[in-house]
């Protein structure tokens, strides 16, 4: 480590321990945890937290001192309990919401049903389950209660997850649409705040607070058995300000009003950042209350690459492009 590494690493422990002690055990307002030179807005009665800065980041303590980590998962596991189950409890035909999940292959298949497990686990009973399987050929055999949605893919270029959302989007019954990852296990409660934020009139919602990145050996554990093991758990991050990445909800007019989701981005990267700028022309409601889990894989190369894969390179690109000219750009181009 660099002298300013060490220096950093000492700061967060001081600083960022400190108030990790406060906000959990005195205030007893753990989702106000944040790192130091950040702020933090409570809303929705100190329900939802909201950090003002601009990027997603990790949760330095969390890093330094892994057992922070355990303890943000467990007390948000206290008020927002993950409920796993391998069928709908209830089917309505009152569609109220619709979770879309692009998907593409069978490495992730495990990944993809805990992910549906979680939303049959919820509270809020009128949604259905697209799943949009963009492939050369349909490799999926999913439950009867999924929609799933072959996407002819007849070349050997890379997945586009826009792609898969716009044809969810057009085929989904819901008026609130929720544009989620295969890997992403939410709580019992995730839908029905998401409808609840729906109803107050927001056109775009994130509501996720601390994303937890399972490690490898912790995510074949948690998916054979299914269980919170807090204390045997290793994590490799707590994420926070994801914005519109991982999962995020849209009213379905809305969605297409600004053009849907940007197809010309292939692969890893940057489509989510796109998309979130331009819904953030519309009312957004982006305060964090509901943890996830995300389970581990190997990381797609271009993530590797960061800022120079290709879709960071043209998110880079449209940004010298005001998001209401990128609007009227997309609508044109698909009505054309």
């Amino acid at each position: 480590m660099s002298i300013a590494e060490i220096k950093d690493y000492i700061a967060t422990l001081i600083h960022d321990g400190v108030a990790f002690l406060y906000f959990v055990y005195i205030r007893k307002e753990y989702k106000r945890v944040h790192n130091r030179k950040e702020s933090v807005t409570s809303r929705n009665s100190g329900n939802s937290v909201q950090c003002n800065w601009k990027f997603s980041n990790e949760i330095k303590l969390c890093n330094a001192v892994p057992i922070t980590a355990k303890i943000l998962l467990k007390k948000s596991c206290e008020e927002y309990p993950f409920v796993l189950k391998d069928s709908l409890p209830v089917r309505s035909n009152d569609i109220l919401i619709s979770v879309i999940i692009g998907h593409r292959g069978l490495e992730r298949i495990e990944h993809l049903e805990k992910t549906i497990d979680s939303f049959f686990g919820q509270t809020f009973s009128q949604f259905e389950i697209i799943v949009v399987e963009s492939d050369q050929v349909s490799r999926l055999k999913l439950r009867e209660e999924i929609q799933h949605v072959f996407c002819a893919n007849k070349t050997k270029e890379p997945y586009n997850r826009a792609q898969t959302f716009n044809v969810g989007a057009r085929m989904a019954r819901g008026q609130l649409l929720v544009l989620h990852d295969n890997d992403m296990i939410v709580p019992s409660t995730y839908l029905q705040e998401l409808y609840d934020r729906y109803c107050e009139g927001y056109k775009f919602i994130n509501i996720k607070r601390f994303i937890f990145y399972l490690s490898e050996t912790t995510s074949k554990h948690y998916r054979a058995t299914s269980k919170l093991d807090y204390e045997n758990f290793i994590f490799e991050s707590v994420v926070q300000n994801l914005e519109g990445g991982g999962s995020a909800a849209a009213c379905k007019d809305s969605f297409f009003e600004i053009g849907g989701m940007d197809e010309s981005f292939v692969g890893w990267g940057g489509e989510d950042n796109e998309f979130w700028e331009r819904a953030s022309t519309r009312s957004v409601y982006s305060a964090g209350s509901q943890p996830i889990i995300h389970i581990w894989h190997p990381s797609q190369k271009e993530k590797k690459e960061r800022d120079t894969a290709s879709g960071v390179k043209r998110y880079f690109d449209l940004q010298k492009v005001d998001a209401f000219t990128r609007i009227e750009n997309l609508k044109r181009s698909k009505s054309g």
